[in-house]
């Protein structure tokens, strides 16, 4: 239950809820201030970021905390403690699929995520929130806020941590009344969109 009353009944998602997950993900990012940067042709975005998009769901597949609530209007990528976000396997093929999708500038953009990593703490383990997002159509319904929320109820269950980076600064409220607390922050090069980090320690569980 949020503050506003609603409750989402979220579930890991079956290898058939993939193609619509990812078109909920895709088209939720469609503007969002780092990902519109990197993928700044507004011709391609949108095939870019399914494809992008299905490499990361398909991945976090292997988990079973790739949620979303029913309809796939709202969806959350976690990796649990311990975890990464690519197999091994993957890792090696990231860089090449990122090279077909942006070419030259996939230096730069590898260049990024390894700033996500250098911020990324490894002190203590910890549920990670890779992805967040909600279908533009379903917006001001509270979906994702629901979803977030029953989410992190779970981790505190277990005295989990969470951990997320915020790529749009319109988004760091909503953490902050769910308990997460700014980290750290980062540029996405040297002028462009900036980068939060938030923890979340776990709420004491009534």
């Amino acid at each position: 239950m949020t503050d506003h009353g609603l409750t989402v009944l979220a579930a890991p998602i079956t290898v058939e809820q993939i193609p619509a997950v990812v078109e909920t993900l895709a088209l939720a990012f469609m503007s969002d201030p780092v990902w519109s940067h990197i993928f700044d042709d507004d011709r391609k975005r949108l095939d870019q970021l399914r494809q992008i998009w299905t490499f990361s769901v398909t991945s976090a597949m292997r988990y079973d905390w790739m949620m979303a609530i029913p309809d796939a209007q709202a969806a959350a990528l976690w990796i649990p403690p311990g975890g990464t976000e690519f197999s091994a396997e993957e890792d090696e093929r990231f860089e090449p699929f990122m090279r077909t999708l942006l070419g030259p500038r996939t230096s730069e953009v590898m260049d990024l995520f390894q700033q996500f990593e250098d911020a990324h703490p490894h002190d203590q383990e910890h549920y990670y929130l890779s992805l967040l997002g909600t279908n533009p159509a379903a917006r001001g319904r509270g979906l994702g806020v629901a979803l977030l929320a029953e989410n992190l109820r779970s981790f505190d269950a277990q005295g989990a941590p969470a951990y997320l980076e915020s790529s749009n600064s319109i988004n760091l409220e909503r953490y902050r009344r769910l308990g997460f607390k700014p980290l750290g922050s980062f540029r996405v090069g040297t002028a462009g969109p900036v980068i939060t980090t938030m923890w979340r320690e776990p709420h004491e569980v009534a």
